[in-house]
């Protein structure tokens, strides 16, 4: 039974490290609207690409919380810009939608997210030590 379901949006996948579109579809996937983590979403789509792909390296695996911090960053950036400079007439909700992202970097950036981020990747994205 599937309890959600996530989608994906290919249009900014590219041809790059295969942890930057991971992270960014956790950035888009496994945190909710205030920033906070998702659990079980982060599992689940860890697991999903691990399933497809195999096991994160070392060097995946450590790349991967900065990766995420990068994409939700220049998220927030793009939208501050994208609806404050370019289209400055858009309405108020557009105009903070930025904060979301915002939001997400502040939790990646905090110890407790951090440390949660990297017990799920140990736990669910690398093979058994």
């Amino acid at each position: 039974v599937i309890a959600s379901a996530r989608f994906v949006d290919w249009e900014d996948a590219c041809v790059g490290p295969l942890m930057y579109d991971l992270g960014c579809a956790l950035v888009a996937a496994a945190f909710d609207e205030a920033g906070s983590l998702r659990d079980d979403v982060f599992r689940d789509v860890l697991r999903g690409y691990v399933e497809a792909r195999g096991s994160l390296s070392s060097v995946e695996a450590a790349a991967l919380p900065s990766l995420m911090a990068a994409n939700a960053l220049a998220c927030a950036l793009y939208r501050w810009y994208q609806f404050h400079v370019v289209d400055p007439d858009v309405p108020a909700d557009a105009k903070n939608a930025y904060l979301e992202m915002q939001a997400i970097v502040d939790a990646l950036d905090a110890e407790l997210t951090s440390t949660r981020v990297n017990r799920l990747i140990q736990e669910h994205g690398t093979p058994a030590a």
